[in-house]
């Protein structure tokens, strides 16, 4: 596994290459997997580290994230929804 801060807080260069894949990501990977969102891009690759944890690739965390975000807004809409026909 690979991991280099420095490349990735620079936006510049391989910034993780996953023991499994050997794929090779860089920020914009991380930025496109995160929708464009600066916070969710820094804290998915904090969790990347490849410590035997269950996932070593960033695409299942991203779309483990998306999945919650979905839910998040899916449950959002339905408290706008209930709060709009109760009134």
């Amino acid at each position: 596994m690979y991991k280099n801060i420095n490349n990735f807080q620079q936006k510049k260069g391989i910034c993780y290459i996953s023991d499994n894949s050997q794929k090779k990501f860089d920020y914009k990977d991380f930025y496109h997997y995160c929708n464009e969102n600066d916070e969710m891009t820094e804290q998915l690759f904090e969790m990347v580290d490849g410590r035997g944890e269950p996932w070593q690739y960033v695409e299942y965390d991203y779309t483990y994230q998306k999945q919650i975000l979905l839910a998040m807004l899916a449950l959002l809409l339905l408290m706008f929804l209930i709060s709009y026909l109760t009134k």
